[in-house]
């Protein structure tokens, strides 16, 4: 399993990990996610997009996976892609649209691409598991 930071510490307690380079650097507190301030931390992340995934299809082959199951992180499943080995995504959201559409022009202008990969990848993917759970046990909180 790839992982970074407290992901990566709960899995290493059962699993063999390999920490991995982190593609988005997430903004927010008391569970709730900022897309704004997510995005401005992450452009280092984006600018090196490429190189996260040739990383990460490194780690699938050291491996030798024959599954990808990702946890909405793009890279795994475009190497999944790259790799021809199938991939499942377990993610709370299929579209980033409705994030950017009330917000300022560069951010808008910002969510194009971002939107367009994010669709790209889950294309990917053989089978989506959304986790839906009702509030307060929901997976995802936005402000």
């Amino acid at each position: 399993m790839g992982g970074y930071g407290y992901v990566l510490e709960r899995l290493r307690e059962y699993f063999g990990c390999v920490k991995i380079r982190r593609e988005l650097e997430m903004v927010g507190g008391g569970g709730a996610f900022n897309l704004k301030s997510t995005i401005s931390r992450s452009t280092s992340s984006a600018m090196h997009f490429s190189k996260i995934i040739s990383e990460v299809s490194k780690t699938i082959q050291d491996f030798n996976a024959t599954c990808v199951v990702a946890d909405g992180r793009t890279a795994a499943m475009f190497s999944a892609f790259k790799l021809g080995i199938p991939c499942v995504t377990i993610s709370n959201q299929t579209s980033l649209e409705l994030f950017f559409i009330d917000s300022k022009f560069i951010l808008r202008l910002i969510g194009k691409p971002v939107e367009l990969t994010f669709k790209t990848s889950m294309s990917f993917a053989e089978v989506v598991f959304i986790p839906d759970f009702r509030p307060p046990d929901t997976v995802f909180l936005i402000h």
